[in-house]
């Protein structure tokens, strides 16, 4: 047997008459398929991307109205002449009756609340009427993580605390799936939770 560049050749050679007209018709046929099927497995290729794209949309869509819908702003009347640290309890206490009375979510350790970086405590300056917080819903503690050694994993939630009123709004971040996806959300914030 030749190497296998000069195959065709040695094979050629050794054919009789009926196989090399055998061979000639048999490959004009198959030049003949591939001509009459390629427009139609362009036009199948071509379906199949409209295709994915309509289900990446769909999917898309899909996760966008969960995100709004997991976002949705909720109101609780704490009571109005509370002092602040009893309002921000029960911010505190609101944000985790919210998170563990939906489904599928991990039990809820505590909630830890936070002002705006970089600023007094709401609720302790006097001239603030509405504290703006950053809350989350701890589920599990982490060890070994950046310069303090700890660190927690859990739900992030955004509150509005009207001090006057005693009424609390807050809504649970919903963040999509990737790198920086709390950076930049496809869904932004509602306005009630941000203001």
């Amino acid at each position: 047997m030749p190497p296998l560049p000069q195959l065709p050749r040695w094979l050629w050679a050794r054919m009789g008459a009926a196989a090399r007209a055998a061979a000639v018709v048999g490959g004009l046929v198959l030049v003949a398929v591939v001509i009459v099927m390629a427009p139609r497995l362009a036009d199948i290729n071509r379906d199949n991307r409209a295709t994915d794209r309509r289900e990446a949309a769909r999917a898309q869509a899909e996760s966008i109205a969960a995100a709004r819908a997991l976002q949705r702003p909720r109101t609780v009347a704490a009571g109005a002449g509370l002092s602040r640290p009893v309002l921000r309890h029960r911010l505190e206490s609101v944000v985790a009756a919210d998170s563990r009375a939906r489904p599928h979510t991990s039990p809820v350790k505590r909630v830890m609340c936070n002002g705006p970086p970089h600023a007094p405590p709401p609720e302790a300056d006097r001239r603030v009427r509405r504290g703006r917080f950053a809350c989350t819903a701890v589920t599990a503690d982490v060890a070994n993580v950046g310069v303090s050694g700890r660190g927690y994993t859990g739900y992030p939630y955004r509150a509005v605390v009207d001090f006057d009123t005693g009424r609390i709004t807050l809504c649970r971040v919903a963040g999509l799936p990737g790198e920086g996806s709390f950076v930049r959300r496809a869904v932004q914030l509602p306005a009630a939770c941000s203001a």
